[in-house]
């Protein structure tokens, strides 16, 4: 999966079909995008990304899959400048 670096982004996010049953943190965050009206619920998981960086691991809020664009969103939470 590519990487994408979101320097506006205040979180991670990825696809659902990317991340397994165990790597679900049991939290959730509530968030507006501009693509919806109304607020939606995404469930965290720990995710584990071999970059540029090196070995990160990180926590992504998790959209459905049919959202997949094949990338994952890296946001501000786990930057290093």
């Amino acid at each position: 999966m590519k990487i994408l670096r979101d320097t506006g982004a205040t979180l991670d996010l990825t696809c659902n079909k990317y991340v397994k049953p165990h790597m679900y943190t049991n939290e959730k965050v509530w968030l507006r995008t501009p693509l919806e009206k109304s607020l939606i619920c995404l469930p965290f998981a720990e995710v584990e990304l071999d970059c540029e960086m090196g070995h990160v691991i990180t926590k992504a809020a998790i959209l459905r899959d049919s959202l997949d664009q094949g990338r994952y969103l890296l946001g501000n939470d786990c930057c290093v400048a």
